[in-house]
């Protein structure tokens, strides 16, 4: 996976469709919210042209998913949840499908915590004896 610096942050260069967000409400419930690509903050109505996720690493090592606009522009997500111009969020927001698609042949491993499904890179770990042989000489 190749990565590209942008603001603090490194960026994928892999983008996914995204046409909604699974977001926890006050009462603890899931909803999903439909999310859109708009070219002017204000705009009150959806647009056909779906949002785009890239994968998005912290310095820290952690990965999640940067949703944007098509194209560098605003993101919408629901009638009137929000309006911005990106957003980082964790993998268990996201489609399935959208998830099998930012992380095909990449080396990293989901884990959840608190909640949050987030990504790790293994690209630097020890490679996995996957044989089942040990040398025992």
């Amino acid at each position: 996976m190749e990565w590209k610096q942008a603001a603090g942050f490194a960026v994928g260069n892999r983008q996914v469709p995204i046409r909604s967000l699974r977001v926890q409400d006050e009462a603890g419930r899931i909803r999903r919210l439909r999310a859109c690509t708009v070219w002017k903050p204000s705009e009150e109505r959806f647009s056909r042209t779906p949002a785009v996720a890239r994968l998005v690493k912290t310095p820290d090592g952690r990965i999640g998913a940067l949703v944007s606009g098509k194209h560098q522009t605003y993101v919408k997500v629901g009638r009137n949840f929000i309006v911005r111009d990106r957003l980082i969020v964790p993998f268990n927001m996201l489609s399935k499908k959208a998830v099998r698609a930012l992380l095909r042949r990449t080396s990293v491993t989901l884990e959840e915590t608190d909640g949050v499904i987030l990504a790790y890179d293994r690209s630097h770990d020890e490679p996995i004896d996957r044989t089942g042989s040990a040398n025992t000489r």
